[in-house]
């Protein structure tokens, strides 16, 4: 094991197969269901700050993201796109987290500040979510009257989240899928298999201030997304 780096955050998502440093960082940062992978690695290092970052949906909705997110303990919970159901999780649990939420407006209009166009290039990008056109006319019609626009997937989300947190620290990514994307190593659904195709468009319209950051244990996201592939060594 390399010895610990305060140099770096971590930001875990849910892409299958994908691979854990072996180096001990400051804080780690697990999107939704990829909480499962925050506790494996929390079994090699400890004594870390832990966040989890979801969406109201994913965490009141399904009980198997649920579950994997009370296992994690997170420190901190970053609830956004509406406010998470507090009967769902036990009084105990809860009394030891500190929970952030920002509803459906103002977790856009947070994410604008960190690509390069603002709001503008939310907008633009959620009309890559279908392919089809009259799809994508009634898609971004449902957004304006009741959806809302959710903008970067929650794996993009939690990236901008250890920015703005850790604005001089390295962010190690790892399993967080921007050419290819969807599929988790716990299952798949049409919303974030449609969801990738908008990170695809606001990944490379982020300040380079934040790519400057980044560094990958994915070689598919190094190749793509032409930022830096982390040449330490991996967990088992």
């Amino acid at each position: 094991m390399l010895n610990d780096n305060e140099n770096f955050v971590l930001v875990i998502g849910s892409k299958p197969n994908s691979k854990l440093p072996d180096t001990k960082v400051k804080k780690i940062y697990c999107a939704n269901g990829a909480a499962e992978r925050g506790i494996l690695y929390k079994k090699y290092f400890q004594n870390i700050e832990t966040i989890s970052v979801v969406s109201a949906s994913e965490i009141n909705k399904r009980e198997e993201v649920r579950e994997k997110i009370i296992n994690f303990k997170p420190q901190k919970i970053f609830c956004r796109f509406g406010k998470l159901d507090r009967k769902m999780i036990c009084r105990e649990t809860l009394d030891n987290i500190e929970i952030v939420e920002l509803g459906k407006f103002n977790q856009l209009i947070w994410q604008s500040k960190f690509y390069k166009f603002g709001i503008i290039n939310l907008f633009t990008s959620e009309y890559f979510y279908y392919h089809e056109i009259k799809k994508k006319i009634k898609y971004f019609s449902d957004c304006l009257r009741w959806r809302g626009f959710l903008g970067s997937s929650t794996g993009l989300f939690s990236i901008l989240l250890a920015h703005i947190e850790n604005p001089n620290k390295k962010i190690l990514v790892s399993g967080i899928g921007i050419k290819s994307g969807g599929e988790t190593f716990y299952g798949t659904n049409k919303d974030r298999t449609n969801r990738h195709r908008v990170d695809k468009k606001l990944f490379f319209n982020l300040k380079n201030k934040i790519k400057n950051q980044i560094i990958t244990t994915d070689k598919e996201m190094s190749d793509y997304c032409k930022i830096p592939l982390w040449k330490g060594s991996y967990l088992p």
